[in-house]
């Protein structure tokens, strides 16, 4: 009783001198983690500036669909969709590359002239390939029409930092194959961060838009006629 044996004693050593090589690498560890995370916050740059988008900004991106319904995801395939205008899913046509090119030819500066449909263009297509009659709405001069300018949506919205400036942008319905159309390109046309095209003006924006349905009428084979327009390049509007 009292006597500690010499093996116990030798024990307890080793687990003394183990237990602080334990607390010595640890503390090692943490200094090398600090002098790593002080040198990452050296090194690693400041987050970007928040961009702030001076044009308008939508709820939603296709706004001319519904809440509570879907895109057709056959629509804009090569074979389409077999249901067409029945079809309970929305129709909404998106450039091809080839017609994206047509569209977006005026926003080069060494142009001398900018593209734009010709006046009727949109009403003569109509006329010759579905048989159906638009014109102005307020244009009371023939009773007969059984479709009008109606089809066309247009919004206007100030911009989105000193809401001074007004910005235009256009959508169309097709009377007859019920497909959403929305303007892309065109005179003076400039895109946002929700890649909605905006306009200075509501007459710029039913262009564009106006230019997007002939030029995939023309794709489809559609007749069209001469329907781009040459006109003298003007300065870009502010």
């Amino acid at each position: 009783r009292g006597i500690v044996s010499l093996d116990l004693l030798k024990s307890k050593k080793e687990n003394t001198e183990a237990t602080a090589m334990v607390v010595a690498e640890e503390e090692e560890n943490n200094d090398d983690k600090g002098e790593k995370e002080n040198n990452k916050a050296a090194t690693t740059p400041p987050p970007p500036p928040e961009i702030i988008d001076p044009l308008p900004t939508l709820r939603h991106r296709d706004y001319m669909v519904s809440t509570d319904t879907v895109q057709c995801r056959f629509f804009n395939t090569p074979n389409g969709c077999v249901y067409g205008p029945k079809c309970t899913s929305a129709h909404v046509y998106y450039p091809t590359p080839t017609c994206t090119t047509a569209l977006l030819q005026n926003e080069t500066d060494v142009r001398e002239y900018d593209v734009i449909p010709a006046k009727e263009a949109l009403q003569i297509a109509y006329h010759v390939n579905f048989q159906i009659e638009i014109t102005n709405k307020s244009d009371s001069s023939s009773p007969n029409i059984n479709q009008d300018y109606a089809h066309f949506c247009n919004i206007t919205m100030l911009d989105s930092i000193n809401k001074t400036k007004q910005w235009h942008t256009a959508a169309w319905l097709c009377p007859k194959e019920n497909v959403i159309y929305y303007a892309y390109g065109g005179r003076y046309g400039q895109v946002s961060l929700q890649g909605i095209y905006w306009y200075p003006s509501e007459k710029d924006a039913k262009l564009a838009v106006s230019a997007v349905v002939l030029q995939s009428f023309e794709e489809r084979g559609l007749i069209v006629g001469e329907w781009k327009k040459k006109v003298k390049k003007k300065a870009k509007k502010a």
